[in-house]
């Protein structure tokens, strides 16, 4: 059985192509945009049927929710409302990774300095009990009537003061992150398709999954 291309006008066939062909996914989501791309009406897939690699943009579907060809965009044989180019979809792509990619290394940054500051402050802490100990065991020591510790109490609270504020950040991080993948979801997620399927299915394939994540 020769294997060709569902894509309607598409006359792609599987022998002596040097094109990939895919199956139309299981997953239901995902499933549904793709038929949602296809647009053939009275259609049922089966397994057999395959849309060949010319309708994505780099040549073959991705498994990346966040890509441009996690749904076939292109040559679908019909002309879309929008005017988003194959390049219009990559930089899109590119614009979205790398605001993500932006959040998770300031999440980063911010959990390695509460982690400094918890070190040094445990530090501070463990050499200022050594040096009460010390001083109240020896029992010739002239211990000033001052606090000698002065120095140490203020390194303490100024590590505590940077500790705080540096757990803040990252939590304000964080909250922002999961704000902006909440946006993304209501702007492109699925109540966003079915309100307007023929016109937006290709901007819920650039930022499905943006950002990710900041867990």
């Amino acid at each position: 059985m020769v294997v060709s291309c569902v894509v309607v006008g598409c006359t792609s066939r599987c022998i002596d192509s040097s094109l990939c062909f895919h199956r139309i996914p299981k997953e239901e989501k995902r499933r549904q945009l793709w038929l949602n791309a296809i647009k053939r009406k009275g259609w049922t897939p089966t397994s057999n049927d395959r849309v060949c690699g010319r309708h994505f943009i780099s040549g073959k579907a991705s498994t990346d929710a966040s890509s441009p060809d996690y749904v076939p965009s292109v040559h679908m044989g019909y002309t879309a409302s929008h005017k988003l180019t194959p390049e219009g979809k990559k930089a899109r792509f590119a614009r979205v990774k790398k605001r993500g990619c932006q959040k998770e290394e300031d999440v980063r940054d911010a959990e390695q300095k509460a982690e400094a500051a918890s070190i040094l402050l445990d530090l501070s802490m463990s050499q200022l009990s050594g040096a009460d100990m010390e001083c109240e065991g020896d029992e010739d020591a002239s211990c000033p009537d001052t606090d000698i510790h002065d120095g140490c109490i203020s390194q303490v609270a100024k590590l505590r003061k940077e500790n705080k504020q540096t757990v803040t950040e990252l939590g304000r991080l964080q909250r922002e992150n999961e704000t902006l993948a909440n946006q993304c979801e209501r702007q492109f997620g699925e109540e966003f398709l079915r309100g307007n399927q023929q016109d937006n299915f290709i901007y819920r394939t650039t930022i499905l999954c943006c950002v990710c994540m900041a867990t």
